[in-house]
C-alpha cells in the first residue's frame, strides 16, 4: 500500500490537499507525458538505428567500406549505451508517478470526490 506521507512529505492537513487535488493531478499527468514521451522518443531511436545499420550491412556487405560501417556501428552502440542511463531512469519515474496517480484517485475516493480539470482563467463563453 502506498502511503502519501512517504510520497509527499508529512501532509497533516487532508483539506488543504482536497483544495489542492486538481493541482496535484495536472502535474502528475505532466510528468507522466514528458516520461512517456522520452521512453518513446529513445525506443524510437533504437528501431530506427536498427533498421538503418540492417539497410546500411545489406548495401555494403561486399564494399571496402566496412571499416566505415564498424565505426559507425560501435558509435551507435557507445550513444544507445549512453542514454540506456537516462531511459531506466525515465522508466522508473514513470512507474512512480503511476504509483502516485494511483495513490491520488484512492484519496480522493476516500472522499467520494474526482479531480476536475484547472480552469484556464480564461472567460467561459455564455450560451
Amino acid at each position: 500500500m502506498i502511503n502519501a506521507d512517504r510520497y509527499y512529505g508529512y501532509i497533516r492537513d487532508e483539506n488543504l490537499r482536497l483544495v489542492y487535488a486538481n493541482v496535484e493531478e495536472e502535474f502528475i499527468k505532466e510528468k507522466l507525458f514528458k516520461y512517456k514521451l522520452f521512453i518513446g522518443s529513445y525506443l524510437s531511436y533504437v528501431l530506427f538505428s536498427i533498421a538503418f545499420f540492417m539497410i546500411l550491412y545489406l548495401i555494403t556487405s561486399h564494399s571496402p567500406r566496412i571499416n566505415t560501417l564498424n565505426i559507425l556501428f560501435v558509435s551507435n552502440i557507445i550513444i544507445l549505451t549512453l542514454v540506456s542511463i537516462p531511459f531506466c531512469q525515465s522508466l522508473l519515474e514513470y512507474r512512480r508517478y503511476v504509483q502516485y496517480q494511483l495513490e491520488h484517485q484512492k484519496f480522493l475516493a476516500k472522499y467520494r470526490r474526482k479531480a476536475s480539470p484547472i480552469p484556464s482563467g480564461k472567460a467561459s463563453p455564455q450560451n
